[in-house]
């Protein structure tokens, strides 16, 4: 019996969809670099197919965490009504990490569409369960907002591998948790017999759960609460860019020197001992011997190919163009170098307002999400609040040139202390700021 099997003799009908799992598949196989029918080939030598398998940047992988490290880093700030609530909630999030399982579960919900934070009550002890699409059953829904559903988490024990099932579903005093252990086959699909049980009723008319997805439209299913990618609709441009990187590989493997020497030349008797011995290194891979037959050639012919390594660099960064304006992210946020390989252009991180528009357009999402799961932490740990804040990490996209000019407009008009300005753009403490303004103030009688 699988879990989609289970939950609808439980009178629970998922929204499970063939063609969103394929689509999962496919995008985190490029989250993890290698695609099975794109970067594996084969190449006919004449002779036979040589297997081959095409390098690759991995780009998908940085696009996430690029992505994960913009919307929610360690200078993003959760607040309650009261500082008294905020320092409460503040050692409760630092015990469970909270701010590195966002970024993390962020980093993967945008690889593969869909991603979950389940909260999970043990005793006292709170914890949060990272869930992502496949693990995902949703059970009640509107307009994309998954009210109830069904998370499932494989786990190991003794050495055997079980299914954790968790169905949030709501009751008549609230949110109903209920929880079951089963056995595992095999397949790490059908389910065994119940190794145990357990249900928990939250008393709050709130989830404990919260769903993490891309602000982006699911262009793949009409009527489907799953999320896409965030490069669900860029996979043309990685194909590209990891095809261009691969010829620059095989440009420099099959441009190397090359030294072809005649068979009459390949060994030689030194005067000193009566033996044959060879004239060059039998591990250099630099000489090639001709064949017998070809002895009519000169006795050695230097192959040396032009490399054409910029033309392919150039493609990679063209293709990085693209794929950087698609994400919505400008089109000079990637750029490729041949010794460094890609790197993001922070001195566009400031001024481009397409990306600054499309992160706040993530944060919009997160935002209600994370509220929801902070809510439920509040709950769950006695603390009641009216209102819950979260102020995003805008520095980072914020224009510091614009922002700089509009500080000394107002330390002209006595807004802003001249002392005040050098430590903020100065990283000046206090004192010393102040004395430098002392000693080079201009006085004027």
């Amino acid at each position: 019996m699988t879990i989609d099997e289970l939950l609808k003799r439980m009178g629970c009908k998922t929204e499970k969809e063939a063609k969103q799992a394929g689509l999962v598949n496919l995008w985190w196989s490029w989250y993890q670099g290698k695609v099975e029918r794109f970067h594996n080939y084969t190449v006919y030598n004449g002779q036979k197919n040589i297997r081959l398998q095409k390098k690759s940047l991995n780009l998908a992988k940085q696009i996430c965490e690029n992505f994960a490290d913009l919307i929610y880093n360690d200078n993003v700030n959760i607040t309650l009504d009261t500082e008294e609530k905020t320092e409460r909630l503040a050692k409760i999030l630092s015990n469970i990490n909270f701010k590195s399982q966002v970024n993390e579960a962020i980093e993967k919900a945008f690889a593969t569409g869909t991603g979950a934070l389940v909260l999970v009550k043990d005793g006292e002890k709170l914890n949060l369960n990272h869930v992502y699409s496949d693990d995902i059953y949703p059970i009640t829904y509107a307009n994309g907002v998954i009210s109830e559903c069904a998370f499932k988490t494989i786990i190991l024990k003794n050495d055997k591998r079980y299914c954790y099932l968790s169905i949030h579903a709501k009751g008549l005093k609230g949110y109903v948790i209920s929880n079951a252990l089963y056995e595992l086959g095999q397949d790490n699909v059908t389910l065994g017999e119940i190794v145990e049980s357990w249900e928990y009723s939250t008393g709050s008319d709130s989830a404990w759960f919260c769903i993490i997805k891309p602000n982006c439209a699911n262009n793949t299913s009409y009527y489907s609460p799953y999320g896409v990618s965030v490069f669900a609709n860029a996979i043309s441009e990685l194909e590209a860019i990891d095809e261009a990187f691969n010829s620059l590989d095989m440009e420099v493997k099959n441009g190397k020197l090359k030294v072809l020497v005649a068979s009459d030349y390949i060994n030689m008797i030194p005067d000193s001992l009566n033996v044959t011995v060879p004239a060059f290194d039998s591990n250099d891979t630099v000489f090639h011997m001709l064949p017998k037959g070809m002895n009519d050639q000169p006795s050695i012919q230097i192959i040396a190919p032009q490399l054409r390594a910029e033309q392919f660099i150039r493609a990679i960064n063209a293709d990085l163009k693209v794929i950087s304006s698609k994400l919505g992210l400008g089109s000079d946020f990637y750029a490729f170098d041949a010794e460094t390989g890609i790197k993001t252009a922070t001195e566009v991180i400031s001024k481009n307002s397409q990306m600054f528009r499309r992160i706040k357009k993530h944060e919009i999402l997160l935002e209600y999400s994370l509220k929801q799961i902070i809510g439920a932490i509040c709950s769950a740990s006695g603390i009641t609040t009216e209102e819950i804040t979260i102020n995003f990490d805008d520095s980072i996209v914020q224009d510091k040139e614009s922002e700089r000019a509009q500080d000394l407009v107002d330390v002209n008009a006595g807004i802003l202390n001249k002392w005040e300005y050098r430590m903020k753009w100065y990283a000046e403490d206090e004192a010393t700021a102040r004395k430098y303004i002392e000693e080079n103030e201009v006085v004027t009688y």
